[in-house]
């Protein structure tokens, strides 16, 4: 981890959690770059303030979809 980004883990309790393992929450307080690997799972990023690029495009909805992802390991 880094000291520019802030995450925090929140585990949903009660029928949600059948659904969902798990959320994290992430915010920086100045503005820069910071890698965060794919922990194999689908991913839903909610915008809520701020700008925030990815992959060095800006995102311009404030609700975007990440579709699972696996490495090929040889």
């Amino acid at each position: 981890m880094n000291d520019k980004l802030l995450l925090e883990l929140y585990n949903p309790t009660g029928d949600i959690a059948d659904y969902v393992q798990a959320v994290w929450f992430a915010s920086a307080q100045c503005s820069g770059e910071s890698w965060l690997p794919c922990d194999g799972a689908i991913g839903v990023i909610f915008l809520l303030s701020g700008r925030l690029n990815l992959a060095g495009k800006p995102l311009n909805s404030p609700i975007s979809c990440k579709p699972y992802q696996h490495s090929q390991q040889k």
